[in-house]
């Protein structure tokens, strides 16, 4: 189930840089259904905040932002498993440093900033910056 996945993953990404986010979309919420079933991707976290990306493209900005604190917890609970190990700034086997997860974080941040200024959040998103 993994590889199918990142499969559909690697279909969103491919139909999404063609200008076609229908079918991006629908391939995306294949990923993360899988995803939510078997807890297996690869890469959840940066999932959730590609399906997040199309979501807002398709103007269901509630939905997206669900996504992205979705996506944000889970590299959260990464950087706390690195903290755990002592290793943060170490790259272990097949996973992420601190600094690459922190980077993530950034990301997810600022489009949590986007979409709630999208919604008029003012104060959500002023909150959003200082993380």
């Amino acid at each position: 189930t993994e590889l199918r996945s990142t499969t559909f993953c690697n279909l969103c990404c491919y139909f999404r840089g063609r200008g076609k986010h229908n079918a991006a979309l629908q391939f995306a919420e294949k990923a993360v259904r899988i995803d939510k079933q078997h807890k297996d991707a690869e890469d959840p976290g940066r999932l959730r905040l590609n399906y997040a990306v199309l979501l807002s493209l398709m103007g269901r900005h509630e939905e997206a932002v669900e996504q992205i604190e979705a996506g944000a917890a889970l590299f959260r609970e990464e950087e706390r498993h690195l903290r755990q190990r002592n290793d943060s700034w170490e790259e272990a086997s097949g996973t992420r440093t601190a600094e690459q997860v922190a980077m993530c974080l950034v990301v997810a941040y600022h489009n949590l900033w986007v979409e709630h200024h999208s919604l008029s959040r003012k104060e959500a998103a002023g909150h959003c910056l200082f993380r």
